[in-house]
């Protein structure tokens, strides 16, 4: 799962969200120049749909921009190395992150 620039998820395929979310141009994953911010870990599911993460937005926060970000998983596991995204596949599902209040 990845966040990605824009907040917004329009169906059917959340290309309105935008590319991978990076606040200093940084690179994807490990590569040379990264990861960016919108690199988050895989995200686990089971043969039966289930998956769960704890993953929490961290102490960078306050660089959400007003109009949010949005929280896409895609289909593939991310390798943490193919430009731009990890080779992690379509956009199977997507939600809006806005910033904290004050």
């Amino acid at each position: 799962m990845h966040l990605h620039s824009a907040g917004r998820c329009d169906p059917p395929d959340f290309a309105s969200s935008g590319p991978d979310w990076s606040t200093d141009g940084q690179k994807h994953g490990m590569a040379p120049g990264g990861p960016h911010d919108g690199d988050w870990d895989n995200l686990e599911v089971a043969a039966d749909g289930h998956g769960s993460t704890d993953r929490m937005i961290p102490r960078w926060h306050h660089k959400i921009p007003e109009s949010g970000l949005s929280l896409v998983i895609h289909a593939d596991k991310d390798d943490e190395t193919t430009q731009p995204d990890g080779a992690s596949g379509e956009r199977i599902a997507c939600g809006v992150v806005i910033p904290p209040a004050g």
